[in-house]
């Protein structure tokens, strides 16, 4: 088994998109007659998450190996528009460099490597004998680790599995980083749980919880908040921005969840956003800024379409089973400038407080405008518009943003222009929005 660490860098016309660096397993493996570079990730449990595949035969547009002595290759895929930076032992990283070049007909760039780093292919015989020599060995180190006594365990760990043990349980350890909460009926955080300041992984999961605490800074140190199955219908104000910057993993699904506030782009770690089965409306603009998060689960909701910042992101995996509104389909929403040269009183209130860049705060801003302001929208250069006088809906393949696809393969984006400049300077799409087939 070779692992190396493999730089992920996606590319579009107008910018260079989300990167991300994993540790994967890699292989070939040979599909409909085609081969395929295989790179598994491997999770820091040892087990083994999503698998991404190249098609090679054909499809390698460029290599770059000037330091493939020092264990580092490049390898740019033509589809996906995608670069492939490997790090690893040299010799298993030229091993795979030399056998990418070779199947992708790249024959003069598997000699110079092989030249370069000198490398010797060995028979299958001598493979054979190799693998039956390390079959045979063993050492202390193979020995699984001790585990950690239980007493100490418990102090750091609890779950809760029904109301019955909810009640019997006396107190909540302060010092615990792990608390999972099932099968409870109530509508609102226990105070015992909100003094649990150490709180790594929160799970309150199938009970009737409807309010969250005004404020989520009381877990400063949270990395997974699952409160999943719930009858969660609006989240506070200020929930986002007061979130743990290190979570990781947030999960609200089966939810009654309409809206998701612009202030999820303050969670710069999310890895994995779970939202299915609530009855969302929108995904918020700047969920584009989240450069970390890989699995995005939007299912069984009643979305409209997807913002264009999304169109830069590159998932391991994307969900989108049954999440748009079928009777929102086939509006088209094209506009001219001409359109939009008598501006609203609102529309005006709302460009003068960005304009300033007034804090928005009750205090200062009325709520309506900031309700206005939170479904504005962000045009390609930047620049927030309440009322854009480019937009319109098209067609966007998952395909090109996402490793692995569950439900249609394509899905419907809506992509703004805050003038007739930015509209040419991004090649915004006027062409009419087509019905899935």
């Amino acid at each position: 088994m070779i692992v190396l660490q493999i730089h992920f860098e996606k590319f579009n016309k107008n910018f260079i998109g989300h990167s991300a660096t994993k540790k994967c397993r890699v292989s070939f493996e040979k599909q409909d007659g085609a081969m395929y570079f295989i790179a598994e990730i491997v999770k820091p449990d040892g087990t083994f998450g999503c698998k991404h595949e190249f098609k090679i035969n054909g499809n390698v547009s460029q290599m770059f190996y000037t330091f493939i002595n020092d264990g580092k290759t490049t390898i740019r895929f033509k589809i996906p528009d995608i670069c492939l930076s490997l790090r690893g032992k040299p010799e298993q990283v030229a091993k795979i460099t030399v056998a990418i070049a070779k199947l992708s007909g790249l024959k003069d760039d598997a000699k110079k490597i092989m030249e370069e780093t000198k490398l010797v292919l060995p028979s299958p015989d001598a493979q054979k004998d190799a693998q039956k020599s390390t079959k045979t060995k063993s050492s202390l180190t193979d020995l699984p680790p001790s585990k950690k006594p239980k007493v100490e365990l418990e102090k750091l760990k609890l779950e809760i599995r029904s109301h019955k043990e909810f009640i019997q349980v006396s107190h909540l350890p302060l010092t615990l980083t792990t608390l999972k909460i099932g099968n409870v009926q109530f509508s609102r955080l226990d105070q015992r749980c909100l003094r649990l300041v150490n709180l790594q992984w929160l799970t309150v999961n199938n009970t009737q919880l409807e309010t969250l605490p005004e404020s989520m800074d009381i877990f400063p140190n949270l990395c997974v908040l699952d409160l999943g199955n719930n009858y969660i219908s609006d989240l506070p104000r200020m929930f986002f921005r007061t979130l743990s910057p290190n979570l990781t993993v947030l999960n609200l699904s089966k939810n009654k969840l309409t809206y998701l506030s612009e202030d999820i782009s303050k969670l710069k770690n999310l890895k994995a956003l779970y939202v299915r089965h609530n009855l969302l409306t929108r995904i918020p603009w700047k969920i584009g800024l989240l450069p970390n998060l890989r699995t995005l689960n939007i299912s069984y909701n009643k979305i409209a379409y997807l913002p264009y910042s999304i169109s830069s992101m590159y998932f391991d995996n994307i969900d989108i089973s049954d999440a748009f509104d079928m009777g929102y389909m086939g509006r088209n929403l094209q506009t001219t400038e001409a359109d939009h040269q008598v501006k609203s009183l609102m529309e005006l209130a709302a460009l003068s407080v960005l304009d300033r860049k007034i804090p928005l705060s009750v205090r200062s801003v009325p709520l309506t405008i900031i309700e206005c302001m939170e479904y504005s929208y962000i045009c390609h250069c930047g620049k927030k518009s309440i009322n854009p006088p480019f937009k319109n809906i098209s067609l966007i393949s998952l395909k090109a943003i996402s490793c692995c696809i569950e439900g249609l393969n394509s899905a419907p984006m809506l992509a703004v222009a805050c003038s007739s400049k930015c509209l040419s300077r991004f090649k915004i799409s006027l062409s009419p929005f087509k019905m899935y087939t």
